[in-house]
């Protein structure tokens, strides 16, 4: 529905033009066409996520310790959250990765993880010198973040539903950069 609405936006802005002068320095980028198409996908998947509470009695497990404890027993005010998994580009998450131990402070970032090697996932954090606190999630902690194909950051406003929402993309860094360096100043 939200895409029918900015593509109806668009086509009577070109309209528009067309009436008032022609085209000919007035035509929109077809890149900028699809980057709004991608908000508008991006907008639902955020509203659906920031409408889904994280279920705080989920069991997860600390990865350097091995540690199973649950979600509610985590101090999760004031930090940002960010979410990785096997299925997502190893690409982005190298990017994500490195943007944040240049960013955060240890106390400031927790990253959740669902991968279905422990194993795994610690060698890939030890060869990127990524020493904040890891958590291993399962699907029980939410319906929709493990399902997300992206490196996936955002905050817990006040109970248990994630606010200020963002979805990493390799082809945007300087979004990546901004979000970050925004939520370490809030």
């Amino acid at each position: 529905m939200r895409n029918s609405v900015v593509k109806v936006l668009l086509l009577t802005l070109l309209v528009s033009c067309e009436h008032n002068g022609g085209l000919e320095n007035k035509m929109v980028d077809p890149d900028y066409l699809e980057e709004l198409d991608g908000l508008s996908i991006l907008d639902s998947l955020t509203y659906a996520f920031e409408t889904e509470s994280l279920i705080m009695s989920a069991k997860i497990m600390e990865l350097s310790t091995g540690l199973e404890l649950r979600l509610e027993h985590l101090d999760l005010e004031n930090r940002v959250i960010g979410y990785i998994s096997d299925i997502q580009c190893s690409t982005c998450i190298d990017q994500e990765l490195e943007l944040i131990k240049e960013v955060y402070g240890k106390e400031e970032f927790i990253l959740f993880a669902n991968y279905s090697s422990m194993r795994d996932l610690k060698l890939y954090l030890l060869l990127r010198d990524f020493e904040f606190p890891t958590y291993m999630i399962h699907s029980t902690l939410s319906n929709l973040l493990t399902r997300f194909t992206n490196p996936t950051f955002f905050i817990l406003g006040g109970g248990e539903s994630p606010r200020a929402v963002f979805f990493a993309s390799i082809s945007t860094p300087n979004r990546s950069r901004e979000y970050h360096e925004l939520m370490a100043h809030r």
